[in-house]
């Protein structure tokens, strides 16, 4: 699966202990910094939090389905994820 924050890198020497990291959200820049792992700690949390929120969606859209929900809160809570 195709994350949605990617992280890229530009190192500033050959021992790739020095750069500057550019995290992107679905292309758009996010954040610039030289703290790289940071970037990387950032990268990973975002992207585990983006997973959580698709399997809620899915989730309540089966729950809705079942009768769980009626459509207009599904649709309320779904888009409240996406904020």
């Amino acid at each position: 699966m195709d994350k949605r924050f990617k992280l890229h890198i530009k190192w500033s020497n050959l021992t790739k202990t020095e750069g500057i990291a550019e995290l992107s959200d679905n292309g758009q820049p996010l954040l610039k910094t030289e703290c790289i792992e940071d970037a990387r700690l950032l990268q990973t949390i975002l992207n585990e939090l983006h997973e959580e929120n698709q399997e809620l969606k899915q989730l309540i859209k089966k729950m809705g389905e079942l009768g769980g929900f009626n459509k207009h809160m599904i649709k309320t809570i779904c888009e409240g994820l996406d904020d």
